[in-house]
């Protein structure tokens, strides 16, 4: 979210004015302080970025199509909550293993895990949509 302030100043002496920064010259009142009616206009915007980083690997096995293992760790967003989430995720084709754990990280309250054989895990992400 954006934040922006803008303050208006006589420019000769510096006095801050309460004034619409987009009046027209002709209507500007004269400064209490000089009598002056040249303005300087400071403005600034403020805006939050959230940077955030997540690292995934594949383990490959020469004459298997799918990765052996499948891992993921880092943020993500949680679309159900629109909030930024720590996930975690293990597919281990190898050892039939599903693994996934999401934490939200301002309360450290887990929002989801799941911890089950592979070949159970079905109707989620793409499979989903598989027949």
């Amino acid at each position: 979210m954006s934040e922006q302030t803008t303050e208006i100043r006589c420019k000769d002496c510096g006095l801050l004015l309460d004034e619409n920064p987009g009046a027209k010259i002709e209507d500007r009142k004269p400064c209490p302080g000089c009598g002056s009616s040249t303005r300087s206009i400071y403005m600034s915007i403020e805006d939050r970025v959230v940077v955030s980083d997540s690292i995934s690997s594949k383990l490959k096995s020469p004459g298997i199509k799918k990765p052996v293992i499948e891992t993921i760790s880092g943020s993500e967003l949680y679309k159900r909550e629109n909030i930024l989430v720590n996930k975690e995720r293990i597919i281990d084709r190898k050892h039939n293993r599903y693994h996934e754990k999401v934490v939200d990280p301002k309360t450290g309250e887990i929002i989801h895990e799941v911890e089950e054989p592979l070949s159970d895990h079905r109707k989620h992400g793409n499979a989903k949509f598989q027949k």
